[in-house]
C-alpha cells in the first residue's frame, strides 16, 4: 500500500508546505519511509529546472490540459486526504506547466510583437569555490561554486561522503540552506547520497552571488553536517 504522505513530496520539494505541515512531513521522513525519501530524491532537481524554464520552453513542451484536469485532481486529493490543497507530486507540476502555457499563449495573442531581444550577458562564476567545514566530526567534504544567472544564482555543489559515515544500504537526504546579507534564508534544494559516494548537485537560489554570506547543509533529521564559512 502506498504511503498517504506521498502527496506531500512535491509540495515539500517546491517549498509550498506551511510550517506546521512541513514539520510533520520531515518528522515522517525521519521515521525512514523509503517511498517518501525516494520521491523527495527524484523531485529534488525540480526547483532548479523550473527556475530555468523560459516561456518558450513551456509553450513548446507543455501539452494542452485535458478538460476538467484541475477539478478532478482536487476531488481526488480531497477523497484521499480530506484537505483543500492539491499536493500530488507529478500532477502539481503538470497542472502548473499547463496553466502557465495557456496564460502565455493567451498573452501572446493580445500583446504586440516584442522588440528584438538583446543578447543575455554571459554568466560569471565566483573566482574560488566556497569550501565547507564539517561539523561534529562528520566525515564529509563539500565545495560550492556560485554562478550568476539573469534569474538568480546557480549553485554547483560537489560533495564526497566517506565510508566511515555509514548509511547502511539506504540513502540519506540532505538540504542546502542559503543565508543572505539581510538575514533572510532560502532552501536552495535537496538531494540523496549513498555511502562512499561523490555527488555533484546543481541547485538554485534567488539573488546575486554577492548576496550569499553563508550556506548550511543538514540531513533530513535537521543535523548540521557542513557549513560555510567556517565558524
Amino acid at each position: 500500500m502506498s504511503c498517504p504522505h506521498r502527496f506531500d513530496t512535491a509540495a515539500y520539494v517546491l517549498g509550498a508546505l506551511d510550517p506546521d505541515d512541513r514539520e510533520r512531513f520531515e518528522a515522517h521522513l525521519r521515521t525512514g519511509c523509503a517511498e517518501c525519501r525516494a520521491a523527495v530524491g527524484e523531485l529534488a532537481p525540480m526547483p532548479g529546472l523550473l527556475a530555468h524554464a523560459s516561456a518558450d520552453d513551456l509553450l513548446e513542451s507543455a501539452p494542452a490540459p485535458p478538460g476538467g484536469l484541475l477539478p478532478s485532481l482536487v476531488d481526488r486529493v480531497r477523497r484521499t486526504r480530506r484537505r483543500s490543497r492539491l499536493r500530488t507530486a507529478t500532477a502539481a507540476v503538470a497542472a502548473a506547466a499547463c496553466l502557465a502555457a495557456a496564460a502565455f499563449a493567451a498573452g501572446a495573442l493580445l500583446r504586440p510583437a516584442p522588440p528584438p531581444a538583446t543578447p543575455a550577458p554571459s554568466p560569471s562564476a565566483v573566482a574560488a569555490p566556497a569550501v565547507f567545514e564539517p561539523v561534529g566530526g562528520v566525515d564529509m567534504w563539500g565545495a560550492a561554486t556560485l554562478v550568476e544567472r539573469p534569474e538568480g544564482t546557480r549553485i554547483e555543489l560537489d560533495c564526497v561522503y566517506n565510508s566511515r559515515y555509514d548509511y547502511g544500504d539506504a540513502t540519506t537526504g540532505y538540504v542546502l540552506t542559503v543565508v543572505r546579507a539581510d538575514g533572510s534564508t532560502e532552501r536552495a534544494g535537496s538531494w540523496d547520497a549513498r555511502d562512499a559516494e561523490q555527488a555533484e548537485v546543481t541547485l538554485f537560489t534567488r539573488g546575486k552571488p554577492e548576496d550569499v554570506v553563508a550556506m548550511e547543509i543538514r540531513d533530513l533529521d535537521g543535523r548540521l553536517v557542513l557549513r560555510w564559512p567556517s565558524g
